[in-house]
């Protein structure tokens, strides 16, 4: 999903450690998880998904939030890029708000043969706006590293997730 190659200097994620996570406590409020979590989304999903996602979101401590957007604001650029040799493929929604398009062609460019594909009006949370398609292009991604992978999706991919199997 979109990445970056650093958060720190971020001007969106610099203000929710300002106003926000710099001073969670437990328990972590859910009208600030449901927030953050709306905001890495472009489109609606289903709402009984998201109340999921909103509730195990509310199992993290408010040290663990700390901690992860200090390391984020910490962090200088992406280290070692260029030493990824594994098969690479970044999926990105072009309405992300956290991961700018020149973030995912600076790291396209730093790892040797990555693909990305871009999700028009997607945002961040684009594998859970998407979830059929997410899973169409892995599966092919993974198909042509591996071509004993079935060709049919239909196993694979149920067809409710995927609106380009009949």
């Amino acid at each position: 999903m979109g990445v970056f190659t650093t958060l720190r200097g971020h001007a969106t994620v610099q203000e929710l450690w300002d106003s926000t996570v710099s001073t969670l406590t437990d328990p972590v409020a859910p009208a600030f998880v449901r927030a953050f979590q709306k905001s890495t989304l472009a489109r609606d999903v289903e709402p009984a998904y998201f109340e999921t996602v909103v509730r195990e979101s509310l199992k993290v401590p408010a040290q663990v939030w700390r901690q992860t957007f200090k390391a984020f604001l910490e962090t200088p650029d992406f280290p070692g890029a260029g030493a990824i040799t594994a098969p690479t493929l970044i999926l990105w929604g072009d309405q992300d708000g956290l991961s700018p398009r020149q973030d995912q062609e600076a790291l396209r460019t730093a790892i040797p043969g990555a693909r990305l594909i871009v999700h028009r009006g997607a945002g961040h949370g684009l594998h859970w706006e998407d979830p059929g398609r997410v899973a169409v292009d892995l599966v092919a991604f993974i198909q042509e590293l591996e071509p004993s992978v079935p060709r049919s999706l239909d196993p694979l991919i149920p067809r409710s997730l995927d609106p380009s199997i009949p």
